[in-house]
């Protein structure tokens, strides 16, 4: 199996998710490793293509953003074919207790998580798996049938049918019509969605997928676009296609061949301890944690964990 994310593309990801101020978006995984960890030689910037003086102005923007408190840390990678040409850590992991940023800081992911469940959705739609337009009933019966919301209120909503089935191409596009508990204008359909409790209480992804199938949608579905759990639905269709825990397929078509051997959905104590804490910008215009974010592992009731 050739996966489908490559080593150069680590340095967008590592990037990306490790400017350490705003909020993350649910159910995420923990990651952090050195350039030496990952395995990467590395080269002078001239010998690859890239300026070292313009390399520096990263380092220098980096290093504005968290003394102008606008992040708490930053952690940087820039590689060019597997060849590590600028890398560091600056700012702290723990504003409170002064505990330094490093490069093997462990990070919550958060919705960068929905960037690895599509890569392991499309990998197995390369091998002829399911088709895109394939109905996600067909594989998870209890999103079959489901309602959109069209007025009403939380405890007497006004439904009708779905005019057509969500599709496995709907949830990867986000136009299902799924939402978010936290997001979104429409504070019935929020309310709606938080009474689910769908973080606390489902066991695993397929009671995760039942309640889903009781909620209504935002509109119906390839009508209109909505951010919602439809990558979280996905990583239950996954667990039924490939047979596997969906951390298991994870690790085997996209960690282990990447060598992120540090992602993971259940971090160790010593990941825990080491963990990012996550800010919010508050009104003074310094930081503050994000404690709706810094969410400890052991509340939540079920995660997608492969066998050790």
């Amino acid at each position: 199996m050739n996966p489908l994310l490559s080593r150069r593309y680590l340095a967008l990801l590592s990037l990306v998710c490790t400017l350490c101020s705003g909020s993350g978006l649910h159910a995420g995984a923990a990651g952090g490793a050195t350039v030496s960890a990952l395995g990467l030689p590395t080269a002078k910037p001239e010998a690859v293509g890239f300026s070292s003086g313009r390399l520096g102005t990263v380092e220098k923007f980096l290093r504005g953003e968290v003394d102008a408190s606008r992040y708490s840390g930053a952690v940087w990678l820039v590689a060019r074919d597997g060849k590590a040409v600028a890398h560091g850590a600056i700012g702290q992991r723990d504003i409170g207790r002064r505990l330094p940023f490093t490069e093997g800081t462990p990070v919550r992911i958060y919705s960068m998580t929905k960037v690895i469940t599509c890569a392991v959705v499309l990998t197995l739609l390369e091998e002829g798996r399911f088709n895109l337009n394939d109905p996600i009933g067909k594989y998870l019966p209890e999103l079959a049938k489901m309602s959109v919301m069209t007025g009403g209120t939380a405890e007497v909503p006004e439904l009708v049918p779905a005019k057509r089935a969500v599709s496995i191409r709907h949830l990867l596009t986000h136009t299902s019509g799924l939402g978010y508990d936290l997001l979104g204008t429409n504070k019935t359909m929020r309310e709606i969605y938080t009474r689910a409790n769908l973080w606390r209480g489902p066991a695993n992804l397929q009671e995760f997928a039942a309640k889903v199938g009781q909620l209504p949608l935002h509109h119906h579905p390839g009508d209109g676009w909505t951010y919602g759990i439809n990558m979280d639905v996905l990583g239950a269709f996954v667990e039924k296609i490939a047979g596997q825990p969906f951390e298991q397929v994870l690790r085997e078509r996209i960690f282990q061949p990447l060598g992120m051997t540090a992602t993971t959905f259940r971090p160790n104590s010593a990941q825990a301890e080491a963990l990012a804490k996550v800010y919010k910008r508050n009104k003074n215009g310094g930081l503050e944690p994000e404690n709706m974010f810094n969410l400890n592992f052991n509340e939540v009731r079920f995660r997608p964990v492969a066998p050790a």
